[in-house]
């Protein structure tokens, strides 16, 4: 019909019963498919005891360790089965980490990592090996020859067969003439073993003393008394003029150019002796000095002095002595789990060739001492030896104003190769200044105390002493070095116990090898200090490192 719309029709209906039938099985193989999938797929998730797992988990546990041995500053402990190192600081508390894989040699027995003090943590359980070896570089350094003692030789004389005259010698009356050894010029220490003077008796039954004393400024004697001998004026060959010799048993040493006093001294208020001596001939050294009042002020007698030989012995370098240090470059590491059906091999490359030590100290004064522990074993490496707490006040921009005494802790024999190294200085005059001491090689109860003490003088130069000690009571100078910088001094130590020998550097310039000796000390004294003695001073840094031959 023209002009009516012509209008769809949309029919709904629902599935047949085959249709159903036919989707449900349809539906049912999909499940099954789905199920089966999933079973394969949770077949192939690997179990705890995969050995392919236990392969994959062990070469990243091997390459942890290789990439942390790459960092390593120290190696303190190289075995077949554990290994124990340094890296930088990871904590921010001034102090490198150490870090120690061991494993005990048991098959089944864990690898474990410890973390400075902490407890050991297991990295691998059922560990049937963990094999280390090592690819390490030997590196000598050579220093000047310890000391070669002469036989003994005449080391200083002033004498004539002309112009003597003679003075007495009583309680108010002691005369001294100041000398010093005349010496080869690679010397580096001397030592009186007797000495002569003209003499002739007085009184009998008196006691005469000739002593070896320092000399001051003005060449008059000064304590300290190094040895002294004694003369009986019952023995001597009476109203003549004879020569008379003292023996001295303690070998003090001392320095190229150290200027001593031959001091003769009474108790008696009666003359003792007349003491020869030379009218118009000074020594080269200077005139003879006298005193009127039992050695409180002393005088100079122009133009004059005492007749006198002087005996001792000469040291000076042997030959050249090298000490050794190894370097580790790389370690190969063989590790082999329990059902993982292969070894791992892995080589770590250590790139800073860190030093085969025993022990390492070091103090930048960035934090406070006390607070260090550069080798991570849980104890402090630095304390006040008073027991008092540091005082925080006394760290400026890294650097120490002394005001207490710092030693190493844990004590340590320092019976091995030991390098020992400050930068410091003195800034104030007086005492002693600044001071380093060590006591070292230690065997048993007996140990070797070795000090140094660094100086402010008044024309603002600074001397360093270098001193060993043979019994407790006096030191011994070994070599002094005057006119240095009114500066930061590096002082640098190399104690080798196999010799007995210590070499001193400053600031880079060898000054010579020297020996040492040891004597009975207490367990306690197994440090090494830091302080002032009567003035002010500073330190910038300190280092010692004990071992790695």
């Amino acid at each position: 019909m023209v002009g009516t719309r012509c209008k769809s029709k949309i029919a709904f209906r629902g599935f047949t019963l085959i249709e159903l039938v036919v989707s449900m099985a349809i539906m049912s193989i999909i499940l099954v498919s789905i199920g089966s999938a999933i079973m394969l797929a949770s077949r192939a998730i690997p179990a705890d005891d995969n050995p392919g797992d236990l392969v994959v988990s062990s070469a990243q546990v091997a390459r942890d360790i290789a990439a942390e041995l790459a960092q390593a500053i120290y190696v303190f402990e190289a075995g077949d089965h554990a290994v124990a190192f340094t890296v930088a600081d990871r904590d921010a508390d001034g102090s490198p980490e150490r870090i120690r894989y061991a494993w005990s040699g048991n098959a089944g027995d864990p690898l474990t990592r410890q973390l400075n003090s902490d407890a050991a943590v297991t990295v691998i359980d059922h560990v049937n090996g963990f094999d280390l070896s090592y690819v390490t570089a030997t590196l000598g350094e050579t220093y000047p020859g310890g000391p070669v003692e002469s036989g003994e030789q005449l080391l200083a004389k002033h004498d004539s067969s002309t112009s003597s005259s003679n003075e007495q010698v009583k309680s108010d009356q002691w005369w001294a003439q100041p000398f010093t050894a005349s010496l080869p010029s690679n010397a580096l220490n001397w030592s009186v073993t007797r000495a002569l003077i003209k003499a002739q008796p007085q009184n009998s039954g008196q006691t005469v003393i000739v002593a070896l004393t320092d000399a001051d400024s003005s060449n008059a004697p000064i304590e300290p008394i190094h040895d002294s001998a004694e003369l009986d004026t019952s023995s001597m060959v009476s109203s003549t003029w004879q020569w008379y010799q003292v023996k001295y048993d303690y070998a003090a040493l001392f320095a190229p150019g150290q200027m001593l006093n031959l001091a003769v001294a009474s108790t008696s208020s009666n003359p003792s002796i007349k003491l020869g001596f030379i009218n118009n001939t000074a020594p080269s050294w200077g005139p003879w000095k006298n005193s009127s009042n039992s050695g409180a002020t002393w005088e100079t007698n122009d133009n004059e002095g005492m007749h006198f030989y002087a005996y001792g012995t000469v040291t000076t370098p042997g030959p050249d002595q090298t000490v050794y240090r190894n370097y580790m470059s790389r370690i190969d590491i063989a590790l082999d789990v329990d059902d993982a059906g292969m070894p791992i091999d892995i080589g770590a490359s250590l790139l800073n060739h860190p030093q085969v030590v025993s022990a390492v100290w070091r103090v930048d004064f960035d934090h406070d001492p006390t607070d260090l522990d550069y080798d991570g074993d849980g104890s402090a490496d630095w304390v006040c030896a008073d027991g008092a707490a540091f005082g925080a006040g006394s760290l400026s921009n890294g650097r120490w104003a002394v005001d207490s005494t710092l030693e190493t802790r844990p004590y340590n024999d320092f019976a091995e190769l030991t390098t020992a190294e400050v930068c410091f200085r003195n800034t104030s005059i007086g005492g002693d200044g600044a001071v380093v001491w060590i006591n070292a090689d230690f065997s048993g109860s007996t140990g070797a105390p070795i000090f140094a003490t660094l100086q402010l003088q008044s024309d603002n130069t600074q001397t360093l002493t270098l001193y060993r000690k043979a019994s407790a009571s006096v030191p011994q100078v070994l070599t002094t070095v005057q006119s240095l910088p009114a500066d930061w001094i590096t002082m640098r130590l190399l104690i080798d116990p196999t010799n007995d020998f210590v070499n001193l550097k400053l600031n880079g310039v060898d000054f010579g090898t020297y020996a040492y000796h040891r004597y009975g000390l207490s367990g306690n004294d197994r440090v090494m200090r830091m302080y002032t003695s009567g003035s002010s001073a500073e330190f910038d840094w300190a280092q010692i490192v004990v071992g790695g031959r």
